[in-house]
């Protein structure tokens, strides 16, 4: 079997597949989260905090 050297240590060509596999899963599943603002913590307590400064 063939070792190939990645930023996983040697793998075998079947395993890089599958890490790269689970890498793509794991960028795409935290770009979504990002777009439906799961990151947007700051911009979510600002907008809270402008209704309560009025009273």
């Amino acid at each position: 079997m063939k070792m190939i050297n990645c930023k996983y240590g040697y793998v075998s060509p079947t395993e890089l597949k599958v890490f790269s596999e689970l890498d793509r899963e794991l960028k795409q599943k935290q770009r979504r989260a990002k777009q439906h603002g799961a990151f947007n913590l700051h911009k979510k307590e600002k907008s809270c905090n402008d209704k309560y400064s009025r009273f």
